[in-house]
């Protein structure tokens, strides 16, 4: 409840304290209606981060320090069981020093990239560990261990987000770092093929639904997709499109026979594939469970005049990744830190992925 009734306040607060206008709204993945706004000037986690780091950075030589290189390695609790600060190690130097503070708050993101054995990944999710992630070298749950270490409790430890569209380089295809195909292709109209390109799933469907979908359509295959978007869908993504293009893991096509070549399939197959999705558009109906339909129909490479202005299709190849670890800290509805036991843990708080439920 804190979460959905304050997040208009939130809008609000990136806009006149962050300075970044989320003033554009779309329908992604299992919603109903549109409702996730991102800014009209760029994508939404990079122009977010990009101003609140220009903004923390501003404090620097007045109210803040900021230590590069450092790594937290144990919470410091004194002997009444209250948080004053962090004990850090230099990753330069390898010297250690107490950093003390009236209160801690722990923001250090997931563990979806720790690969090792002793990872909270394979403690709680063994069987997603093989697969790549979205996510940066950070996310190793530094900060899940500290503050358990300290005897913070956890929550929902085993709810781990695959996401079912990052990007395959073609550069680097078996990379475990992937980049996130943004929901947003999806939720303009872009279409997912399987192998024989085919659809195969509603692609405004839960997160988890398509990834289910994706890994029973691959079977013992490599669980490698394509995302097929229109000249129309790419000109409302005018961010990311040209962002992708420019790294090389979307492409354009001129015709349908030539993204099946690119694709590896036959050109009959992709040609009803589009017919098909346009007629489903249309009626409205979708043997997939589809119910919106955004920026159809997909155009017919037989109308010259379609193509006139550029591409005609743009396509990458995306696998499933790890995304976003649910589970984390248990905190309370001011962001607390709670012990095992439930009781609040004075002077700690934790924010974002590091805290759960």
């Amino acid at each position: 409840p804190v979460l959905t009734s304050k997040s208009f306040k939130a809008l609000e607060y990136a806009k006149s304290r962050v300075g970044v206008q989320l003033n554009e709204v779309g329908q992604l993945g299992g919603h109903s209606f549109a409702r996730t706004y991102r800014p009209s000037t760029g994508m939404a986690g990079s122009e977010l981060i990009f101003a609140i780091s220009k903004l923390v950075k501003s404090y620097v030589g007045t109210q803040a320090e900021i230590k590069l290189k450092t790594k937290a390695v144990k919470l410091l609790v004194d002997s009444e069981g209250k948080a004053i600060g962090v004990k850090c190690k230099s990753l330069k130097t390898g010297t250690e020093e107490d950093l003390f503070a009236d209160n801690v708050i722990v923001a250090t993101g997931g563990f979806a990239s720790d690969r090792t054995e002793q990872s909270l990944l394979k403690s709680f999710r063994p069987e997603l560990a093989s697969l790549p992630s979205t996510n940066g070298e950070f996310s190793t749950g530094d900060g899940h261990r500290i503050i358990m270490a300290a005897g913070g409790g956890t929550v929902d430890m085993e709810h781990v987000q695959v996401h079912p569209t990052a990007f395959v380089d073609p550069k680097d295809p078996t990379a475990i770092k992937k980049t996130l195909c943004a929901e947003i292709l999806r939720g303009v109209g872009g279409i997912v093929l399987n192998r024989h390109g085919k659809r195969f799933v509603d692609e405004l469907g839960t997160r988890k639904h398509i990834v289910d979908q994706m890994q029973a359509e691959a079977g013992s295959d490599e669980l490698q997709f394509t995302i097929v978007l229109s000249p129309a869908m790419a000109a409302i993504t005018d961010k990311h499109v040209p962002h992708y293009t420019k790294k090389g893991l979307l492409k354009g096509f001129e015709s349908l026979e030539e993204l099946a070549s690119w694709m590896g399939v036959d050109a009959s197959v992709v040609k009803t594939t589009v017919r098909e999705y346009n007629e489903f558009a249309e009626r409205g109906e979708d043997p997939f469970g589809k119910r919106y339909f955004k920026n159809t129909p997909f155009p017919d490479a037989r109308n010259a005049s379609e193509i006139s202005e550029g591409k005609l299709y743009f396509a990458g190849t995306i696998s499933p990744a790890l995304h976003y670890t649910m589970g984390g800290v248990s905190i309370d509805a001011e962001g607390r830190v709670l012990r095992e036991n439930g009781a609040t843990f004075p002077g700690l708080y934790a924010v974002g992925e590091v805290a759960g439920g």
